[in-house]
Parts: C-alpha cells; structure tokens; sequence
C-alpha cells in the first residue's frame, strides 16, 4: 500500500530524503506506487529496492539516480533524463521510458518485459547480462551501448544505431512449450531490419529467424554468428568476414557479398537467393 508520508518527503527534493534514509539504514521497504512525480527535480535520488509500480515520472530530470532493484512495473519515465541512472538489477516490467535519456545509464542485469525504450538514448548505457522480452527498442540511439551476455528474445530493434555497440548479446530462440504461442501472436522473428551495423565489431552472435534485410553489415567479422533462416535480403556484406558463418536456410535475395572473405567453415546449405551482387560501388553504396 502507498506511503503517502513517503511520497510527501519525497516531492520535497533529494535532499530531505537521502537524508533520511542515511538516517534510517535499517529501512528497505519503501512503497511509492501510483504517486505523480511528473517533471519533478530528484536528481541523485536513492530509490534503491523502492515499490514504484504505476509510479509516474514522465519528464523528471533523475540524473545519477539510484534505481538498483526497485520494483518498477507499469512506471512512467517518458521523456525523462536518467543520465548515469543506476537500474541494475530493476524489475522494469511494462514501464514506459520512451524518449528518455539513459545515456550511460546502468541496467546490468535489470529485467526488461514488455518495456517501451522506443526513441530513447541508450548511448553508452550499461545492458550486461539483462533480459530483454518483447521489448520495444525501435529508433533507439544504442551507440557504444555495452550488451555483453544480454539475452534477447522478440525484441524490436528497428531503426536502433548500434555503431561501435559492445554486442555479445545472446537471442535463444524460445522453448518449444512457448514457440506456438508466439507464431500465433507472429512475434516469433527478432525484428533488426534497418540497423546499421557497420562498425559493430563482433562474433558469436546468434541471429537465427532474425529480420536484418537492408542492414549494412560491410567491413564486419561476421565468424561465428549463427544467420541460420535469417532475412538477409539486400543486406551489404562488402568485404565483410564470415568465416564458421551459419547461413543455413537464410534468405540472400539481393545482398551484395563483394570482397567477403569465405572459406570452407562457411554453412550455407539451403541458403535462398533469387540474385546476388558480387561488386560493391562505393558512390552508390550498392
């Protein structure tokens, strides 16, 4: 139930309440939910393992914000600046942080279900080890973004800019008891198309049943990844690398694969091309 003395020291600022918490150490369970903190100033704020379900925080400035393990299902945080927040290991069930800035922001091992993070700046920000579900990251600004071992399944990354983006992401495709119910909702396939990829220096990724037609993956280590049934159609493998590459069942109608280094490793059983451009005009991008 909502502590309405709580939420009124917070709506007093920062200062107030990281006091009394510095003051209260043995306290933990603060419940905050459903209050209006909208455009509020609570920048360095310590939230920490605070219940914030259905808590509205659109457009507040939360920079530097202590967020690590609250509960934050339904939250509102839509065009709110949570630069260098912290939201490790946060319960992000539902939230709405679209248009937010979560520049260098934490979110290592935070629980993303069902959260919109549509048009958000995620550059620089923390994703290690965090499950992303049916997550919403299309237009997403993700440059420099380290994912190293997050999980991904049917999420939307489309129009997301992943350049110079630490990716180690893993994309498991779902468990047979679950995969009949997401063909039924058609959200088996990740959808990628539209990522520019260019510059993200990576392997091992899984990509299987993934949607990245029109990707500029050039000048790309590609060794590793698993591309098996993927849409790779009209997607620019120009002196790109993909050696222990699996291409197995995936569609290549109109990539370009000039200069790619291939080798025997490569898989490509079942591979699906109605054409293929083997020459790359710089001009053109073509």
């Amino acid at each position: 139930m909502t502590n309405v003395e709580q939420v009124n020291l917070l709506r007093q600022g920062t200062e107030g309440w990281n006091k009394w918490r510095e003051e209260n150490p043995e306290l933990y369970d603060f419940d905050i939910s459903d209050a209006d903190f909208s455009g509020i100033n609570l920048r360095g704020v310590d939230l920490s393992l605070a219940l914030l379900e259905g808590t509205n925080f659109s457009g507040a400035k939360l920079q530097d914000a202590n967020f690590s393990s609250a509960r934050l299902h339904k939250a509102n945080f839509t065009g709110g600046s949570l630069i260098e927040a912290n939201l490790a290991m946060a319960h992000l069930e539902n939230a709405n942080f679209s248009g937010a800035k979560l520049a260098r922001a934490n979110l290592a091992m935070a629980s993303l279900f069902r959260t919109n993070l549509s048009k958000t700046d995620l550059s620089q920000a923390r994703l290690d080890r965090a499950f992303v579900f049916e997550t919403d990251l299309s237009l997403a600004d993700l440059r420099g973004a380290t994912l190293k071992q997050t999980k991904f399944q049917c999420v939307n990354l489309r129009g997301s800019d992943l350049r110079e983006a630490k990716l180690r992401a893993v994309f498991p495709p779902p468990q047979n008891g679950y995969r009949a119910i997401l063909r039924e909702q058609h959200s088996l396939e990740i959808n990628l198309s539209e990522i520019d990829l260019s510059e993200v220096p990576d392997s091992g990724v899984d990509f299987s049943c993934a949607n990245l037609s029109g990707v500029d993956l050039s000048l790309t280590d590609l060794s590793r990844v698993n591309f098996s049934r993927a849409n790779l159609s009209e997607v620019n493998f120009n002196q790109s690398k993909v050696l222990n590459t699996n291409f197995a069942g995936a569609t290549l109608t109109g990539a370009c694969i000039a200069n790619w280094l291939i080798g025997n490793s490569t898989i490509l059983n079942g591979v699906k091309c109605g054409y293929i451009f083997r020459t790359y005009d710089s001009e053109k991008r073509i």
